[in-house]
Formats: C-alpha cells, sequence, structure tokens
C-alpha cells in the first residue's frame, strides 16, 4: 500500500491531501510523513484534520498551530504551506 501512495503523491503535479485524525499524534502522522518525504517544502500538501469534534480545546489547540509551520517529525519542523483544514466524521 505504501509504494501505491508514493507512486500517486511523487508526481510532483499531484496536490497531497494528508489525512490524520485530530485525535492522533499529528507529529507521528503516516500521511504526513509521507508527505514530507516526497513534498519536503510543503508546497503541495494540505493537512486535512478528522474528528475535530471529539476534541475539546484543551487538547487540540496547545499541541497544533495553525500556521505555516506544522508537525514535527524526528525533531525536524516540517512546513505545510496549505495549512490545515478540518472535517467533522
Amino acid at each position: 500500500m505504501r509504494d501505491l501512495i508514493l507512486k500517486y503523491i511523487a508526481n510532483p503535479n499531484s496536490i497531497i491531501l494528508a489525512v490524520t485524525p485530530a485525535n492522533s499524534d499529528i507529529a507521528t502522522s503516516d500521511a504526513i510523513q509521507l508527505a514530507h518525504a516526497v513534498d519536503p517544502k510543503g508546497d503541495r500538501t494540505v493537512g486535512v484534520l478528522t474528528k475535530i469534534d471529539i476534541m475539546d480545546k484543551v487538547s487540540l489547540f496547545p499541541s497544533l498551530s495553525l500556521s505555516f509551520y506544522d508537525g514535527l517529525t524526528g525533531g525536524e519542523l516540517i512546513k505545510i504551506y496549505g495549512g490545515y483544514g478540518g472535517s467533522v466524521d
């Protein structure tokens, strides 16, 4: 499955939707890590957070900056210029 995903998101003309549940650790999200592997500058990546309806403000917002800089992977700041959007399942 990983190879199939990488095949499609490696295309420089693709826009990457990195979908991650808000109630999980965004920093270790497979979607964010795969997107970062093929789009290290984050120019083509848009984060989508699901299940935001089950998160309270105290849990969600201290760990998530809705800015251009989101997610930590291996101590490295990941830039996602598309920002994050929310989705209620």
